[in-house]
């Protein structure tokens, strides 16, 4: 844990949503924090729940160990994460419509939804209920389809809860649903690091699984942010190993090979298409920066504490060689973070 925070804090990171934290002990975060090392604040998922696991338990423990960290300033438990559907690699992502003919699958095959509906209706109006944000992994279209229409379920019997439901990865959004998720209040977490044609991986994976006109058109990030959606970036640690954000801001903003990490030569102009995926979806530099800052606060319920460097919040700041406002946007991967300030204190 030590080692992932002095990672974290090279990266410029003070703060993160952990969502799988019973791959650590829970007491492991605690013993961190009470040693005094801990220089993160952490917002932890109470619990990973899928079918046929038992939700009481999962709640259970999910209320006794956010009522235990009542008051800690670093460590907090709000969330709980379901699964909508799997992954395009594993055609497992719930589609609207077929997987592509060149997978070779059975004509029709578009995966399926992770649940019985009404089940998940019932266990997410009362994780609501609790007073926990639901984190979704949603990666297909009809997956987030179908999870906008148990999202509209939940909000009629939660009228006045403050949500903040987030959705994860969305790789294939409907422009409908994208809408909907404006209007619903949805946090779209989206992983800049995956927004380009992949080099051996577009082409052998979701170009076939996909066929080209969906693939082109994967992950979405500005045309969300135009319906009004909350954006936040992450890397969805540790499928992104190397988590270092002027990489994703690049990607954001360029749809384009970020670094030279895949074996292949960089471009040198922005619209080479070699590497690039649906440049309509691009976003502005301040845009991205949002995305990682005040949007990720919001996300964490701590938009009042940290996010934005404001008289009365935390001092939470990094200082950087380059100024990624106004150099070429390519160059934005080659930033380095020089000082990492948490709390006031350098902890890099």
């Amino acid at each position: 844990m030590l080692r992932f925070q002095e990672n974290m804090h090279g990266w410029g990171f003070t703060g993160a949503m952990c969502l799988v934290p019973h791959f650590v002990d829970n007491d492991a975060y605690l013993a961190f924090y009470e040693s005094g090392q801990l220089a993160l604040r952490l917002n932890l998922a109470g619990g990973q729940y899928e079918p046929g696991w038992d939700f009481d338990e999962i709640i259970g423990g999910a209320a006794r160990w956010r009522e235990s960290l009542s008051g800690n300033e670093l460590l907090k438990v709000s969330s709980i994460k379901f699964f909508a559907d799997g992954v395009v690699e594993g055609m497992t992502a719930y589609l609207s419509e077929p997987y592509d003919d060149a997978a070779g699958l059975e004509p029709g095959f578009r995966s399926d939804f992770n649940w019985d509906v009404e089940e998940l209706k019932d266990i997410t109006a009362r994780t609501v209920a609790e007073g926990f944000q639901l984190y979704i992994h949603t990666i297909g279209d009809a997956a987030t389809s179908e999870m906008m229409n148990i999202l509209e379920y939940i909000k009629a019997q939660n009228p006045n809860t403050d949500h903040r439901t987030v959705f994860a990865h969305l790789q294939l959004v409907s422009d409908n649903d994208k809408a909907r998720m404006g209007r619903m209040g949805v946090i779209g977490n989206t992983q800049p690091f995956w927004h380009i044609r992949a080099p051996g991986w577009f082409d052998e994976v979701e170009l076939i699984l996909l066929g080209e006109k969906r693939a082109m058109t994967m992950y979405p990030v500005r045309s969300l942010i135009d319906a009004g959606v909350t954006v936040t970036f992450s890397g969805d640690h540790p499928v992104t190993a190397n988590n270092n954000p002027f990489w994703a801001i690049e990607a954001a903003v360029t749809r384009n090979l970020y670094t030279g990490e895949f074996g292949v030569p960089d471009i040198t102009d922005i619209d080479d298409p070699t590497w690039l995926l649906n440049p309509a979806e691009r976003v502005s530099v301040k845009q991205a920066i949002e995305a990682y800052t005040i949007n990720g606060a919001y996300q964490l319920f701590r938009e009042n504490e940290i996010g934005s460097i404001t008289i009365g919040k935390r001092a939470d700041f990094i200082v950087v060689d380059l100024d990624i406002l106004n150099i070429n946007p390519l160059d934005i991967s080659e930033t380095q973070v020089n000082m990492t300030f948490f709390n006031g204190k350098r902890v890099r």
